[in-house]
């Protein structure tokens, strides 16, 4: 009968089909096991399988034996393989690693930018903290290149642990920070030792020399005015006087006092006693007579100022200076500029530890310093301060 051999025929083929199908299969399962296993050269990912040939042999040997962590991911971002280095970051094996998403490994505040280096199609970097099971997160740097093969685009990452850098950064920081903590404390003690020995030289001194020119005047009163020993004393009262002229110039050099009367009058007795002593015309202008600020704050800008006088003094080859003393909105802003040589920025000519000192007063009071300057411009520099009110 036509009809039953046909069908035991259709049979016998089906049936022969069948069991090719589930040779390939079971092929396809021993390969993937092998693959899997790492006896064969091929990655295994979520979307797919990418074999290696030649050099892309070496390249995964290399890839395996770098001290950075490497991951080769598939286009959806899929790890294909990891090193040993990667998988110990995590904490995991490389087998636990395999088929899963990279950017489920990055802390949530980082996935975006994580993101966005993963779907480049050339080379970047960014920095990222990956997820440790049982551990704080690991701020690593991600170095990101896209690679096409047969068609496919894949990525290679090369993961380099930061924590380290992070622990050396964060141990700066608090290293700067003690040391500005350490400047400010020297500054507050020298200045109150300033204030302690410059009343000292000037009560202690100024009455003794006080005395010594009274006693002087009283001798010359008794001695002929013709005679030797009156030209003597009389030399004797010009030195007193000249001694007077000291005390009072250190007295005020080590503290004004009229600093104690406000920081207004301190600036324009320093610029006034600046153009007599260097024969460069000194410019003074304040928004208000009326500038109030604490004794602190009044003491770091009248000493920016002294010092910033004693630069264009030595080194500006100035013939004038202006200095601008503003207040607005618990700010204090100050400009200083010369008319002096000047300096190109970042010749280093402009960097010396009076400008050093300048920026470390500045910015303990939270402020800032910008320095403008050219060959031929004079310098000019301008101090934002913030403050807190008298």
């Amino acid at each position: 009968m036509p009809t039953s051999r046909n069908s035991s025929q259709n049979a016998k083929a089906v049936s022969a089909e069948l069991a090719q199908l589930q040779v390939r299969l079971l092929e396809a399962e021993a390969q993937l096991e092998a693959i899997r296993s790492g006896a064969s050269d091929a990655l295994v990912g979520g979307t797919g399988v990418m074999y290696l040939d030649g050099a892309e042999k070496t390249y995964v040997a290399f890839f395996g034996a770098m001290n950075e962590g490497g991951v080769t991911l598939d286009r959806n971002g899929a790890i294909l393989y990891c090193n040993s280095r990667f998988a110990a970051m995590l904490g995991k094996s490389i087998d636990a690693m395999r088929r899963q998403f990279f950017i489920d490994h990055v802390t949530e505040a980082d996935r975006q930018r994580a993101r966005a280096l993963l779907a480049i199609t050339a080379t970047g970097a960014c920095e990222v903290s990956l997820v440790v099971p049982g551990a704080a997160p690991l701020p690593v740097r991600l170095s990101m290149t896209a690679i096409n093969s047969d068609g496919q685009q894949y990525g290679c990452l090369v993961v380099t642990d930061l924590k380290d850098r992070v622990i050396a950064e964060q141990q700066l920081r608090q290293h700067e920070h003690d040391l500005r903590a350490m400047y400010s404390h020297q500054q507050s003690m020298i200045e109150v030792e300033r204030k302690r020995v410059a009343r000292e030289v000037h009560d202690e001194l100024g009455q003794i020399l006080t005395a010594l020119r009274m006693e002087t005047s009283l001798l010359k009163r008794e001695l002929p005015d013709a005679g030797q020993s009156a030209m003597r004393v009389s030399e004797m009262l010009q030195l007193i006087e000249s001694l007077f002229k000291g005390v009072r110039s250190i007295a005020g050099n080590l503290r004004p006092p009229t600093l104690d009367l406000g920081l207004v009058p301190a600036i324009e007795w320093l610029t006034q006693d600046f153009s007599k002593r260097w024969q460069i015309a000194g410019t003074f202008l304040a928004c208000s007579e009326d500038i109030h600020v604490g004794e602190g704050v009044a003491t770091t800008i009248f000493r920016i100022i002294q010092e910033s006088l004693t630069n264009v003094a030595r080194h500006a080859h100035a013939s004038a200076v202006r200095i601008v003393l503003e207040q607005a909105q618990q700010v204090i802003h100050l400009e200083i500029h010369d008319d002096g040589r000047g300096f190109m920025p970042g010749d280093g000519d402009g960097v010396g530890f009076g400008m050093i000192g300048m920026r470390e007063r500045v910015q303990e009071l939270g402020g800032t310093l910008l320095i403008e300057s050219g060959l031929g411009r004079g310098v000019r520099l301008i101090f934002t301060i913030p403050y807190a009110g008298a």
